[in-house]
């Protein structure tokens, strides 16, 4: 090679280099940058990120994994129309209506009579009137108790279809199979009290609505793995004479497989979409843990009329939690975890 040729071609290589370093400095940040920068400094989308990411330092303290007992705490009245009954590790929401009660997930299979019942009957609600049940995904915590009300209270059942062929037509290793397999009392915790499937009913899809006197539910097919199914919903509320609009994410936990975290992210971000045309300026899982709603609950007992309410947080950090979630099971994609 010349002196010509080597000086042209140093000087390509150069701007190829430097292409490069320009294009890794305008994508600068990791997943877990981006999910840091999503938080910022708001309290509740830092514990999101922390406990989502697995984010955390020397001297905080790392969650306990696995399962846990689920600590009851006091039924309490998020919205005008919208109640949470259960435990600081999952619960359910109870949403009022004109025309009777819809309620988001059931926990698990003893929790109608020792939590969810009681839970109504402190707040005034009369267990007679709930007339649907809209599951997020068909684990134990969230389905167990439904097979009681449908058989007790005559409600109806809406899980998507592939939930349905799952707890219906369960494959070898499902965890319905394991428990009807195993006494009650070596079953795992979040398996103990499953009493069984409810009868098959109602089959959501994308999309699709369901209005109960005042009230109309919008239903999003949001599955985190490709064997499983997963409905999550966008519910008006009141508060006072302020009308905003909630959204629940049905799978706040990332899958194991690559292919899943991939399908998963797919779905956070389809919910999103429903999320920014309805204009959702709130979001609760029904894992408070997973959003620290136990504390928002508690500031919400001690609000002030006229105060902020604890869980309205407007449109763009409602994108920002589902998109701290995103970028944390991107994370977890990146290093396996």
């Amino acid at each position: 090679m010349n002196n010509k040729s080597l000086v042209l071609f140093m000087c390509v290589f150069c701007l190829i280099i430097s292409g490069c370093v320009g294009s890794s400095l305008t994508n600068a940040d990791t997943p877990l940058e981006t999910a840091r920068r999503l938080a910022g400094s708001d309290k509740y989308l830092l514990h999101t990120q922390k406990s989502q990411c697995l984010d955390y330092g020397q001297n905080e303290t790392r969650p306990p994994t696995g399962p846990q007992e689920n600590i009851i705490v006091a039924p309490t009245r998020i919205f005008d129309n919208l109640y949470f009954i259960g435990g600081d590790r999952v619960g359910s929401w109870l949403i009022t209506t004109s025309d009777g009660y819809l309620m988001i997930d059931a926990m698990f299979g003893d929790s109608p009579e020792k939590v969810l019942i009681p839970g109504m009957e402190e707040l005034g609600l009369d267990p007679a009137k709930l007339k649907y049940i809209l599951i997020t995904h068909a684990g134990p915590d969230h389905a167990g108790g439904a097979r009681y009300f449908q058989e007790n209270y005559g409600t109806r059942i809406v899980m998507s279809q592939q939930d349905w062929d799952g707890v219906l037509n369960p494959q070898p290793g499902s965890w319905v199979l394991r428990a009807a397999a195993t006494p009650k009392e070596q079953r795992p915790l979040p398996q103990r009290e499953w009493i069984g499937p409810p009868n098959m009913d109602l089959v959501g899809i994308d999309g699709q609505t369901l209005t109960l006197g005042d009230t109309t539910v919008t239903m999003v097919f949001a599955p985190r793995r490709a064997t499983g199914g997963g409905l999550s919903y966008i519910v008006p509320v009141k508060d006072g004479d302020q009308t905003h609009v909630w959204g629940t994410y049905g799978n706040t936990g990332a899958p194991q497989s690559a292919s899943d975290k991939a399908l998963h992210r797919r779905s956070i971000q389809h919910f999103i979409t429903y999320m920014e045309e309805a204009k959702v300026d709130a979001v609760m899982s029904s894992h408070p843990f997973a959003d620290n709603s136990v504390e928002r609950m508690r500031e919400l007992r001690a609000r002030i009329p006229g105060e902020p309410h604890p869980f309205v947080i407007g449109q763009q950090n409602a994108k920002s939690y589902l998109n701290i979630m995103d970028q944390c099971t991107a994370h977890k994609l990146a290093f396996n975890l």
